[in-house]
């Protein structure tokens, strides 16, 4: 099979197109002939050795096909089940490739009306956002809440999510004038929902969102941006009240989880919510992973049934690597609103 792949850690660079052998599938496993395949930040990540990864490496989380072969274990698919999920973990190889296996519990089938190139985007956006909003237990009905990076990937999935479970007024931030109207135009959410903070200091950006919000402070924040996104998270976040990031800090980071110095998580009496999509799917079992087979089943009901909007998805190409590089520049540049993919065509 055709596949990009990566030797060693370092620059978009070093991609080069492979032919590789077509995985077996194992006793649990779905062998999946992909037709689109999506990019998200933590692959640029990876490449470049920030988290661990096994090299030579075929990267890539999120994707859609149909199903080719299976083992003698699964029950829930058979072969030309259109199908979408995630590729990490325990899996035979990214989804930079044109075929792949997975474990039965990080597929669900695809809605028919949800084309493969917007259900290559779903997995990991979708999963990460439901897990900062729903599965904590901290997003509640009509009530106000505010988010970083609302035009990017995982920005975009919760604000879909958070109008299907009935969320308040949602605001956010933009960095351009781009950024805004795709914020307008997409999710119909108001102008003067969103803070444009080019230029502003820290305590300005908390100061005009809290009056953007008649002067109220927020029930719930959630960070997908980092670094000083996270800051005014908890700038604005009010107190009893709940804070959700998908992003880790470095150990110089200003604000204090534990410690004798209290931060405002102590000093406000606040929930923290760390999340993090892969870790039951790179440390758990077969058992914690039934969380992504419900997870993502759950979202195929939504778009077919209760209007999910599925994810804004620019195809970016076919699968060869001057794709894979264009992807990688743009998502390292943050140049991105909704979701990268690629289709694959064999």
């Amino acid at each position: 099979m055709k596949a990009i792949i990566i030797d060693e850690p370092g620059g978009a660079d070093l991609f080069q197109e492979r032919d590789l052998p077509i995985p077996k599938p194992g006793r649990g496993d779905v062998r999946v002939k992909l037709k689109a395949s999506g990019f998200n930040p933590v692959d640029y990540k990876i490449r470049k050795g920030m988290y661990e990864g096994d090299f030579p490496l075929v990267l890539g989380a999120d994707f859609s096909g149909v199903v080719d072969g299976a083992g003698d274990l699964v029950r829930d698919f058979s072969e030309g089940d259109e199908v979408f999920g995630m590729a990490f973990g325990p899996c035979s190889n990214g989804s930079y490739a044109e075929y792949l296996c997975v474990p039965a519990q990080f597929l669900a089938k695809k809605p028919p009306d949800l084309s493969f190139e917007k259900a290559a985007g779903v997995a990991i956006t979708y999963l990460t956002a439901f897990q900062a909003l729903v599965s904590k237990g901290a997003l509640q009905k009509d009530r106000p809440l505010f988010l970083t990076g609302g035009s990017g990937g995982v920005g975009s999935a919760a604000i879909a999510l958070a109008k299907v479970y009935g969320a308040g007024s949602i605001f956010t931030m933009a960095g351009s004038e781009e950024s805004a109207n795709f914020l307008i135009n997409h999710f119909s959410i108001p102008s003067d929902h969103i803070l444009r903070y080019q230029g502003l200091s820290l305590k300005d950006m908390a100061h005009q969102l809290i009056e953007m919000n008649k002067g109220e402070r927020f029930y719930f924040a959630l960070d997908f941006v980092g670094g000083k996104a996270k800051e005014l998270c908890l700038e604005v976040v009010d107190f009893f009240g709940h804070i959700a990031t998908v992003l880790p800090e470095s150990d110089d980071f200003p604000i204090p989880v534990w410690g004798r110095s209290p931060g405002p998580i102590w000093s406000k009496s606040l929930s923290l919510h760390i999340i993090f999509v892969g870790a039951a799917a790179i440390a758990g079992d077969a058992k914690s992973w039934t969380v992504y087979k419900s997870q993502l089943g759950h979202f195929a009901q939504l778009f077919e049934k209760e209007g999910l909007m599925p994810p804004q998805v620019e195809n970016l190409g076919e699968l060869n690597v001057q794709t894979v590089q264009q992807a990688h520049q743009r998502l390292e540049e943050e140049h991105t609103k909704g979701k990268l993919i690629m289709k694959i065509s064999q």
